[in-house]
């Protein structure tokens, strides 16, 4: 394959240009909190979600907000001065409770996922601790039929040796009566 490159075309981007672009591109980013990376799967969708903030501000919606926080502004002022210091305080201190659940709130997912994995643990040794104690039952059960087993061989043996006494003494007697026979 040739490899053919287009020759510069007079009125094209010209490196300064492209600068200047990259800049305005990049204080665009600073102003939607991007840090290089798009926070939109492509170009549309992004350019669909600004131009959605846009329309935030519009003349018209900037107005009523005006129009209403003109109206609302003397009657959270009256509400403050009503509630007094007392209502204050408690908001101060709700608030301080709320800082100080805060930082848990941000430790709270490590702490789930922490719960978990030891919930897994927990169910494998409750799993292990159901075997050992079926092992332990077991070898109850096996020393309890070892131990009957032992007696019955002790009570097989003792009766093997009286067998065993009974037959010699019956052999002899035999032996008497076989030599008591004359040939």
């Amino acid at each position: 394959y040739p490899i053919r490159a287009l020759p510069p075309v007079s009125g094209a981007i010209s490196s300064l240009a492209v600068g200047d672009l990259e800049a305005r591109v990049a204080a665009l980013e600073a102003k939607l909190g991007v840090d290089g990376a798009l926070p939109f799967p492509d170009l549309c969708s992004g350019l669909a979600a600004v131009t959605d903030k846009v329309k935030l501000l519009d003349q018209k919606k900037l107005e009523q907000i005006h129009a209403r926080l003109r109206t609302l502004v003397p009657e959270v002022r009256k509400l403050r001065d009503a509630t007094g210091s007392q209502h204050s305080k408690e908001v101060v201190e709700l608030y301080n409770i709320c800082q100080t659940w805060d930082a848990a709130a941000e430790a709270l997912p490590a702490v789930l996922e922490r719960l978990r994995c030891l919930k897994n643990i927990h169910q494998a040794a409750a799993g292990f601790s159901e075997r050992l104690t079926a092992v332990e039952a077991q070898q109850a059960a096996t020393a309890a039929r070892l131990a009957t087993s032992q007696e019955a061989f002790k009570a097989l043996r003792m009766s093997m040796a009286e067998n065993m006494a009974t037959m010699q003494a019956n052999l002899e007697k035999l032996k008497e009566k076989m030599d008591a026979i004359p040939s």
